[in-house]
């Protein structure tokens, strides 16, 4: 008898080797990421045609602002699909304490909430899906134009920063819990900050990785599978996989250490990636790209392992190479 998607992401955390090793591939829809009919369509769709183990819902990149006065704008030569702010509700340190309580069941939240109804009531088979959060410490990221503000503000007035913090990680653990009541397993909770290029570990602890953690503990009876997205190059990848409470962890495995073995002993629970999806995938012949996945599975015996992309897979990259690596997958028998 076949096996469901989420027995068989089960047998992934128990780190069982599949007969055929599975794959999640998201990217952005920019401008229909606005509208949850829209979102939604092109979800569903995306999901019909590559058949991803686990369906990675992409919001807008800057959803999470919106609500709070910033304005947005896209850019087709953006090849990551993720909008932009042109107007940004922090300018000055003094603004992070005065950031409102927000009802995450209306406006951009809300119009994703709304899309999360759409996907579970239009899904044809039996695809989990996870909702997409940035943690706060990006979402404070966001509310600036520099956000070397944020980290200006740690050092000057670190308790108007906590305040606004406070207040956004309120929002999204409200935003989380909803998304999970709607249909969500649990959350794709982005971090662009745990990086030494950025922050010392102490100050990721004091601001990131506390706020985080509140995230987690909220949801933690409720999600079944919370994927932390860590972002960027030079990743505080230890400290993560030792304190977060998640069930996987995906980041650019193929441009920033650890490489998906190295991985594999650091922490204990999912590891998605194999995808270098900035150059390599629009560059590479069919037959380097095979030869880069199933390196990537050999790695690790094809255990506790799903391959997915480092990040986004870009606007730019046609839908027949990304064809390449999961007709490959389904084809390829353990």
């Amino acid at each position: 008898m076949k096996k469901s998607k989420i027995e068989l992401l089960n047998d992934v955390i128990n780190g069982e080797e599949l007969e055929t090793t599975p794959h999640a591939v998201w990217r952005h829809f920019p401008i229909d990421d606005l509208y949850a009919d829209r979102l939604a369509k092109k979800q569903l769709a995306y999901n019909e045609k590559f058949d991803s183990l686990v369906m990675k819902v992409s919001p807008n990149g800057r959803y999470c602002v919106t609500d709070w006065g910033c304005e947005i704008d896209f850019d087709e030569k953006k090849v990551s699909g993720s909008a932009f702010c042109t107007s940004y509700r922090v300018k000055t340190m003094d603004d992070w304490a005065t950031l409102e309580e927000l009802d995450v069941n209306d406006g951009m939240f809300g119009e994703q909430l709304k899309a999360l109804d759409l996907i579970r009531e239009g899904l044809k088979d039996d695809t989990p899906f996870v909702e997409t959060i940035f943690n706060p410490l990006m979402i404070a990221g966001k509310l600036v134009e520099n956000r070397e503000l944020v980290k200006k503000t740690m050092l000057e007035n670190p308790a108007a920063l906590k305040e606004g913090l406070k207040i956004i990680t309120k929002a999204m653990i409200e935003f989380s819990k909803i998304s999970i009541e709607k249909g969500a397993i649990g959350m794709f909770i982005a971090t662009q900050e745990a990086t030494y290029d950025f922050l010392t570990e102490e100050q990721y602890k004091e601001y990131g990785m506390k706020n985080d953690l509140e995230i987690l503990e909220a949801i933690k009876n409720k999600a079944k599978f919370n994927i932390i997205h860590i972002h960027g190059n030079n990743i505080m990848f230890n400290l993560i996989a030792q304190n977060y409470p998640a069930e996987a962890l995906n980041w650019h495995d193929q441009l920033t250490p650890p490489d998906i073995k190295d991985a594999f002993t650091k922490f204990d629970g999912v590891l998605m990636g194999g995808i270098e999806e900035q150059q390599f995938l629009l560059n590479s012949t069919d037959e380097k790209l095979r030869n880069a996945i199933q390196k990537v599975i050999d790695s690790v015996n094809g255990r506790r392992l799903i391959i997915a992309p480092g990040c986004v897979i870009p606007i730019n990259i046609p839908d027949n190479i990304v064809e390449i690596i999961v007709k490959y997958l389904k084809k390829r028998q353990k």
